[in-house]
């Protein structure tokens, strides 16, 4: 389930990976949980697998490395 946040929502657009919850109410998260439940593991996992890949430690350790080398500047 994704909060109905920018970047959450740029991370369901680029894998279509989880479900977006309208609103914190109790009916909307039970229903994203229903239509993550109905369809399963195996309908998400190949795009989990890419997003895996792109977001693991070892790529945003070097995007954090360039914030703290450009920070270290000013």
């Amino acid at each position: 389930m994704l909060s109905n946040l920018p970047e959450m929502q740029n991370i369901k657009r680029h894998f279509d990976i989880g479900e977006i919850i309208a609103s914190h109410q109790p009916e909307d998260i039970a229903q994203a949980i229903q239509t993550v439940l109905s369809k399963g593991r195996k309908k998400y996992q190949p795009e989990l697998e890419k997003a895996a890949d792109v977001y693991c430690w070892e790529n945003e350790e070097m995007k954090l490395l360039d914030v703290f080398e450009k920070a270290s500047k000013l």
